[in-house]
């Protein structure tokens, strides 16, 4: 259906947001881009565990989508394409809030994936 959510950023979704709580810091990262902030400030700033908080930012480091450098992080992804597309996931979260938790909520768990790679493996003749 069409919710508002441009494909670019479905696709975004799809392949790097695993939970509101991911996306939440992600975008906090972004909307102070120059900032380095330890995991204890983002916990404060998002009202969460700050040992939830080094995990979300730890998942975002791996995924490229920021830097780390004496226990600080911050925004950093890796180009203008995926730059745009973040961007762009901001704005669809300002305005379309439930159509992109819906979004996250509906991708395949990485499990349900692997699962269902097993059972088509095991299917082939």
């Amino acid at each position: 259906g069409e919710t508002g959510v441009p494909a670019p950023v479905q696709r975004f979704i799809a392949s790097h947001i695993v939970s509101v709580a991911q996306l939440e810091v992600l975008l906090l990262l972004r909307a102070a881009a120059d900032k380095r902030w330890t995991a204890e400030e983002v916990a404060r700033a998002l009202v969460t565990q700050p040992e939830a908080a080094a995990g979300w930012l730890d998942d975002l480091l791996g995924r490229g989508l920021a830097t780390e450098s004496g226990g600080r992080f911050r925004y950093a992804p890796p180009g203008a394409e995926v730059e745009r597309t973040v961007d762009a996931l901001a704005e669809s979260y300002a305005k379309y809030r439930v159509a992109v938790i819906g979004l996250i909520f509906g991708r395949p768990s990485e499990g349900v994936t692997r699962l269902a790679d097993a059972f088509r493996i095991r299917r082939k003749p």
